[in-house]
């Protein structure tokens, strides 16, 4: 026979949500907000060969998650017979729960919503599948066409195209994203009701749920440390409900490609901790 325990599954359920819980709210309360720039692993192009980029890493505009961390700590080391500092790798410690849901939440953001209605003869339906949107009216196709033709690419162009359609008229609120965007649907009757369609912004379509290596983190010094090592953690006291983040500074020649001039930004700003000489 099986020893599981159903009781004292959810026990131990619910004592890991708890755990969970708490974890985060201390996190919440003393931790630090970072900002993580996930790598783009589309349009970073690795050598098949070597597997290292072939350029420069691309990478997703950032996101905000609290941690805790210590910044600057410096290490000594002998280099040719002479003593040196640098500084030591960094570690932050993030709420797991936290870190995937936000995630998860990035790739099902809604940027905006599309309004069709019809108001004419005949039944009117719609349909999107893939790149492609059709509207017919009865068994009469009055507009199927390819979301990519450079005409109707955006939510604002295709709005324009629908309200030139006779008896059709639409209207779009959020970002002008794609219209490729715009959920799936299947053939649907529209008549006498005003059909609501999500945009999706596919910005982090591509990420997976856990901040991982090629990732880049961002502290409130404006350094910036790429990811070395990443883990659950917390078997004492926590449970596993924490995660564990290690790092070391980044070389900003492999982040020539961070959005809206970080970059430059950083440069500008980063604090650096100057070492005092006691000789």
């Amino acid at each position: 026979m099986s020893d599981f325990n159903y009781s004292d599954f959810l026990k131990s359920s619910q004592q890991r949500q708890y755990n969970s819980y708490m974890n985060d709210r201390y996190i919440e309360l003393n931790g630090m907000t970072v900002y993580v720039f996930k790598l783009d692993k589309v349009l970073t192009k690795k050598s098949e060969l070597y597997g290292s980029e072939i350029s420069s890493r691309i990478y997703l505009p950032h996101f905000p998650i609290r941690a805790l961390y210590t910044t600057n700590k410096w290490i000594g080391q002998l280099s040719l017979n002479v003593y040196e500092e640098e500084e030591n790798n960094i570690e932050f410690t993030m709420n797991f729960d936290r870190m995937v849901k936000t995630h998860r939440d990035l790739k099902e953001k809604i940027s905006g919503e599309l309004s069709i209605q019809y108001i004419g003869n005949g039944t009117p339906f719609i349909e999107k599948k893939d790149s492609t949107l059709k509207l017919t009216i009865d068994t009469n196709i009055v507009f199927d066409s390819d979301l990519n033709n450079s005409d109707i690419n955006t939510m604002k162009k295709l709005v324009t195209k629908i309200n030139t359609l006779q008896g059709f008229s639409s209207s779009y609120t959020g970002d002008n994203e794609s219209s490729v965007n715009l959920d799936n649907i299947s053939k649907t009757n529209i008549k006498n009701i005003t059909k609501k369609i999500n945009v999706k912004d596919k910005t982090y379509a591509n990420i997976t749920d856990v901040i991982e290596l090629g990732d880049v983190i961002l502290t409130d010094k404006f350094r910036l440390y790429q990811v070395l090592q990443a883990n659950p953690a917390g078997d004492i006291g926590w449970n596993y409900s924490t995660y564990i983040v290690k790092g070391n500074l980044c070389d900003m020649s492999l982040v020539d490609s961070l959005p809206n001039d970080y970059r430059k930004i950083i440069n500008d700003r980063q604090y650096g901790l100057n070492k005092i000489k006691k000789e």
